[in-house]
């Protein structure tokens, strides 16, 4: 970043000095045209406010062919053609989390967490929600997610990471640091309470944010609201403990970072409906609950 910082600075003033040379060949024009041809002492001022006097022209000369300028001139279009084959050349850092540009594909990634939980558990259930957004929406999702081991550097690659399982969730100390540089970088995770992954999912994120919280996504928020209407929050898809469904959000810097569905189990709904036998509208709505979360995931930035 110094780098690209530097060159730009240096491209612009190159641009500067070149225009101040042009400003003052055309200022010497105006008064050549003014006095004749004759004999003169010329003196003007350039934008800075100070003034420059030449010695007395003879007659017939010409201010603007002067060796002087000239070779100014020529110094100021050199800098300006350097500076900018550089700007070419160096550019900015890529962002560390893909943002996957219009028209390229999207891929989720799917947590590969160790401590013996079933993080494949959603995989079907994945490709069939994934089918439902290419249906309705204009993002070119991947067919199906790929496993990712939370503390890989191949994390990086996907804007999008999912989690969900039934089992005991574990990340090491590398998995959090390199899951917190993820967030930090512009990464989304989507995480799905698929029954018994509660209380050591909440322990392992509280060590990726020591200092946030869970918090209760408003009915009011664009997760919500950016494609299909879900005025009264996260749908309720399965029993679990017999409460009422909840979304969960973790922010940084104002901004969701990580959407939990406790207490619904989107996941479950976005299997094939003879599964588990889901009534037509539960699957419906944790379909386009599910979609909503993409959504938000690859268009957020205002809440």
């Amino acid at each position: 970043m110094p780098g690209f910082i530097v060159t730009r600075a240096l491209f612009l003033v190159g641009y500067v000095l070149l225009n101040q040379e042009l400003a003052i060949l055309f200022l010497r024009h105006l008064v050549l045209t003014r006095k004749g041809k004759s004999g003169r002492r010329k003196s003007e001022r350039n934008c800075r406010g100070y003034q420059r006097v030449e010695e007395e022209l003879p007659e017939n000369s010409n201010a603007s062919h002067s060796p002087l300028k000239t070779h100014r001139l020529k110094k100021a279009i050199v800098l300006l053609l350097a500076c900018a084959i550089l700007s070419l050349l160096v550019t900015a850092p890529s962002p560390p989390v893909s943002t996957k540009d219009k028209g390229s594909r999207v891929t989720v990634g799917l947590v590969k967490y160790k401590g013996g939980g079933d993080w494949y558990e959603d995989g079907r259930a994945l490709c069939n929600l994934f089918q439902y957004v290419r249906s309705n929406t204009n993002i070119d999702i991947a067919p199906e997610p790929a496993a990712v081991e939370p503390g890989s550097a191949e994390l990086f690659s996907y804007p999008i990471i999912y989690i969900s399982g039934h089992g005991n969730v574990s990340f090491s100390a590398d998995d959090v640091a390199n899951l917190h540089r993820y967030f930090a970088a512009g990464g989304f995770m989507f995480a799905n309470d698929d029954y018994g992954m509660d209380k050591s999912f909440r322990r392992e994120m509280k060590k990726v944010f020591p200092d946030a919280d869970w918090m209760e996504v408003p009915f009011s928020h664009p997760v919500y609201h950016n494609l299909y209407q879900f005025p009264n929050g996260c749908p309720k898809i399965h029993e679990h403990d017999n409460l009422p469904a909840e979304g969960l959000g973790l922010f940084l810097n104002g901004v969701m970072v990580a959407f939990y569905d406790y207490q619904s189990d989107l996941g479950d709904g976005w299997e094939d409906p003879s599964v588990y036998n889901d009534p037509p509208e539960k699957h419906d709505a944790a379909m386009k609950m599910g979609t909503n979360v993409i959504v938000y995931a690859l268009s957020r930035g205002v809440e």
